[in-house]
């Protein structure tokens, strides 16, 4: 057991408890179809890209860019309707990999009023977008 065993195993009891006392609809009642696409925060984005593409065989899709030139995000592609996005921006000693998970919905409303945390808004492309972000500090 290393030294990080006890400090995880305290902190995925207290997470337990803690998600056991909220209440939360029930999966039928969420108008959820599935993932569109999870961002990760990577140190090293030509590793990241090397295990994305190379071990698991996802290709790269497109990149896009800062408006200094500068790599903004890499995305690849799962399938047709999933994808991986990739910041190259996680600094030493910051831990937070996982930004986001997109999810896909009949109905973003429907899913708001279900979410007590979630923020209902317009996406540039012009679809209602629900976000709920829920951080451990």
């Amino acid at each position: 057991m290393d030294r990080y065993t006890p400090l995880f195993l305290a902190w995925a009891g207290a997470a337990a408890l803690f998600l056991a006392s909220q209440p939360l609809p029930a999966a039928e009642d969420l108008p959820l179809n599935g993932i569109s696409h999870v961002t990760f925060r990577v140190s090293d984005l030509e590793k990241a890209r090397g295990f994305y593409t190379g071990v698991l065989g996802f290709p790269q899709c497109f990149d896009l860019k800062k408006k200094d030139g500068s790599l903004f995000l890499i995305v690849l592609k799962v399938n047709d309707d999933q994808y991986i996005e990739i910041l190259p921006n996680l600094k030493p000693g910051e831990n937070e990999r996982m930004t986001h998970i997109s999810l896909v919905t009949a109905s973003a409303e429907s899913l708001y009023q279900s979410s007590s945390s979630a923020v209902c808004s317009r996406c540039p492309c012009g679809r209602r977008a629900v976000t709920a972000r829920a951080r451990c500090n």
